[in-house]
């Protein structure tokens, strides 16, 4: 990964569609501060302005704040373009898990998802969520074309067999007394 705003930006983000979202939201700040303010110099002031011309979410807002300040020096009003579109050229080359699993996840189960992804695939791995609610439970694991069920379906289709066996051992006269 040779882009600095990537670099920047991979740290805390997890899905592959809040690394777009986040490029997108710099993107608009970016031009808020240099052709709607006409500013050649980005600060937290500046952010203070942005958040007042539109309605912007506390949390992106928050985000632009923590962003280093060595990434905005890199921003200048002729080249920002041109770096968010290459950034965003790298980011659709990063490796990307995808998931599928049985329930929206919240955003601190997608950064322990993502940090597990970071240790045990790729250090730059994104997240690619999908949802199927008949999974039940657990969640489906595409990586390299290789597929892995840890779903609660796959797990009581791959033991039918011995749970059909038990069953019946569970309702006896015995069992019940």
């Amino acid at each position: 990964m040779t882009n600095s705003v990537l670099a920047a930006l991979i740290p805390t983000t997890y899905r592959q569609s809040d690394l777009a979202y986040r490029l997108g939201l710099l993107r608009e700040y970016l031009e808020f501060a240099f052709f709607t303010k006409q500013s050649s110099v980005l600060n937290p002031e500046m952010i203070g302005e942005f958040s007042t011309a539109g309605p912007h979410d506390p949390a992106d807002l928050g985000f632009l704040r923590n962003l280093p300040p060595e990434l905005y020096a890199a921003f200048n009003r002729e080249t920002f373009h041109d770096v968010l579109d290459q950034a965003l050229i790298e980011a659709k080359a990063l490796p990307t898990v995808r998931l599928t699993v049985a329930v929206l996840l919240t955003t601190d189960a997608v950064a322990m998802v993502g940090q597990w992804a970071r240790q045990a695939v790729d250090v730059h791995a994104l997240l690619d969520f999908s949802i199927d609610p008949e999974l039940g439970a657990g969640c489906q694991l595409l990586w390299q074309d290789v597929l892995r069920d840890y779903s609660l379906e796959q797990a009581l289709r791959t033991h039918e067999r011995e749970l059909y066996e038990r069953i019946p051992a569970l309702f006896s006269a015995k069992a019940v007394a």
